[in-house]
C-alpha cells in the first residue's frame, strides 16, 4: 500500500534544519583544532560541515534505508569498489561475518574528514587486512586496480553529490569486468515532475545543495546509469514503501555488465 503521508513533503526541510544546527558546531571545531585554512575555502568548509552533520544523520537515518541497502549489498563479492563510503555507515555489510565472498574492498571517499571514522570502523569490523581507502576514483589505478578487474561496484547515496557524474560513471564502468555487477541505491529525480512531489522537489533543490555538500535532488541517476555503457541485464526498481509525496524517491537494484 502506498504511503500517502503529506509529512513526506516536510522531510527535506527538516534535513536542512538539522544541517543548519551543525553549522556553528563546525565553526567552533575548526577554530578549536586550528583548521583556520578551512574557513577561507567554501569547499573545504562545506566538506567539514557535511562530515560533522553526516556522522550523526547518516547513522540516525540508517534504519529508514536499511531494508533495501542490506538486501542489495548482500550481493557484493570478489573485488569490491564502494564509492562514497562516507563515515562507514554501511561498512558492517562488508564484514566477514556478513559476507565472506569479498576478497578485497576499496573505499572511495573524496572527503578526507570521513577517513578517521572509516579507519576506526575498518579496524572494529576486522576489515583492515583486506580494505583500503582511496580518495578519488582516478586513484584506483595507482593502488593496483586495473580496468576490467572489479567484480562489484556499490554506490549508496553518492551519485547525487558528484560534480561531473557522467565522466565518473563511465570511468567506473570501465573498471567492471565482464559480468561484473553495479549495486545501486540512490535517490533520484521525481518520476513525475508535474506532481506535487516533483514541483516541491525542484523548489527545495534551489537551496538543498548548499546545505548537503553539493547534493542534487533532481538528478536523473537512473538514466545516467542505464546509458553509461552496455549492460547484459538491468534490474532497477523504486525503493520500498515510497509514497506519492516523497521528495527523496530511490532506485534500487543491480546492473550487470
Amino acid at each position: 500500500m502506498l504511503n500517502l503521508s503529506v509529512f513526506d513533503l516536510l522531510v527535506p526541510a527538516l534535513v536542512i534544519l538539522t544541517a543548519v544546527l551543525y553549522l556553528p558546531i563546525t565553526l567552533i571545531a575548526l577554530i578549536k583544532n586550528q583548521r583556520t585554512a578551512d574557513l577561507t575555502s567554501w569547499k573545504s568548509f562545506q566538506q567539514a560541515w557535511f562530515s560533522r552533520f553526516w556522522h550523526f544523520f547518516g547513522w540516525a537515518s540508517r534504519p529508514l534505508f536499511a531494508r533495501d541497502v542490506e538486501k542489495i549489498l548482500s550481493n557484493a563479492h570478489g573485488v569490491v569498489v564502494d564509492v562514497g563510503s562516507g563515515s562507514g555507515d554501511w561498512l558492517y555489510l562488508f564484514a566477514e561475518a556478513r559476507n565472506s565472498d569479498i576478497t578485497k574492498l576499496y573505499l572511495v571517499e573524496p572527503n578526507a574528514d570521513f577517513h578517521p571514522a572509516l579507519r576506526k570502523k575498518m579496524k572494529e569490523l576486522g576489515l583492515a587486512g583486506k580494505c583500503q581507502i582511496v580518495r578519488w576514483v582516478e586513484d584506483l589505478g595507482k593502488v593496483g586496480v586495473e580496468t576490467g578487474t572489479v567484480d562489484t561496484i556499490s554506490t549508496v547515496h553518492v551519485l547525487c553529490s558528484v560534480q561531473s557524474p557522467g565522466p565518473l560513471v563511465k570511468t567506473l564502468y570501465q573498471y567492471l569486468k565482464p559480468n561484473g555487477q553495479w549495486l545501486v541505491y540512490e535517490h533520484v529525480k521525481a518520476r513525475n515532475g508535474g506532481s506535487v512531489a516533483g514541483v516541491c522537489q525542484a523548489g527545495i533543490n534551489t537551496v538543498w545543495p548548499i546545505f548537503l555538500d553539493g547534493c542534487s535532488l533532481t538528478r536523473d541517476t537512473e538514466d545516467l546509469l542505464l546509458h553509461s555503457g552496455k549492460w547484459t541485464s538491468t534490474d532497477l526498481r523504486p525503493g520500498t514503501n515510497e509514497g506519492w509525496f516523497n521528495q527523496l524517491p530511490h532506485i534500487v537494484g543491480v546492473l550487470v555488465k
